[in-house]
């Protein structure tokens, strides 16, 4: 089985969700999953009973939110190895978190209400990406201040903006499940209310393709502006 042998920590401050997630976990092979309910209690878990072979986050928790501990992970301030396979969970609808995720490179998304073959597909992919990080300095330059800020408020929802006038895209249009490392955003990617989740100029790695993918029913994007390889730097 997926999981068989593998040891898994998950820090969600929801008790229904936590106990769902627990649930498909043990199903997937793991037979003790480590349970946690706020950012604070997964880190002394990563210093004091690690290491883990998959940390599965929710967004939103009390003390140390996940796009925190994800951050320090990266940048190596983190009790966890900086290279610690990441799984976010999702079902704020504030898109802009998702681009911020992908930027620390975060391992997999799954978005709420999860499924347990949405579960099983991520973790299965999960196990066969390693390393490939960028480095420490990279992750330090990546801005949360202003998602979390967001992650903290308490606004109603806001009505969804009518699109700004644009000019005619420019580069290639191509679809998601072909879009390769290393090409370069050429249009904006943004959510359902025009939240910029990925800007233009952005350079694809395979991570940030596989996330996309995964979070593509959410954002309503199939297909996306691309410019022409980009030159190794």
């Amino acid at each position: 089985m997926i999981l068989d042998k593998k040891r898994v920590l998950i820090a969600d401050d929801d008790d229904f969700s936590r106990k769902i997630v627990s649930g498909m976990i043990e199903k997937l092979g793991c037979a003790d999953p480590v349970l946690v309910g706020d950012g604070e209690m997964a880190e002394l878990a990563f210093r004091e009973r690690g290491p883990f072979d998959v940390a599965i986050l929710d967004f939103r928790m009390p003390g140390r939110n996940g796009l925190e501990i994800l951050k320090s992970i990266r940048v190596g301030g983190g009790a966890a190895p900086r290279e610690q396979r990441l799984m976010m969970l999702t079902g704020s609808g504030d898109y802009g978190l998702l681009g911020v995720a992908m930027a620390l490179d975060v391992d997999a998304f799954v978005v709420k209400p999860i499924t347990f073959q949405q579960m099983a597909e991520r973790l299965g992919g999960i196990f066969k990406q390693w390393g490939d990080l960028k480095t420490s300095s990279k992750y330090e330059e990546v801005d949360i201040d202003s998602v979390i800020k967001r992650l903290s408020a308490t606004l109603p929802s806001a009505p969804k903006a009518p699109p700004s006038p644009k000019q005619a895209p420019r580069g290639v249009q191509t679809k998601l499940e072909n879009t390769r490392p290393g090409m370069v955003l050429s249009e904006d990617i943004c959510g359902p209310q025009n939240q910029l989740v990925l800007a233009t100029g952005v350079k694809l790695s395979q991570r940030m393709i596989n996330r996309l993918v995964e979070v593509k029913k959410i954002l309503d994007v199939s297909e996306i502006w691309v410019e022409a390889m980009a030159e190794e730097s």
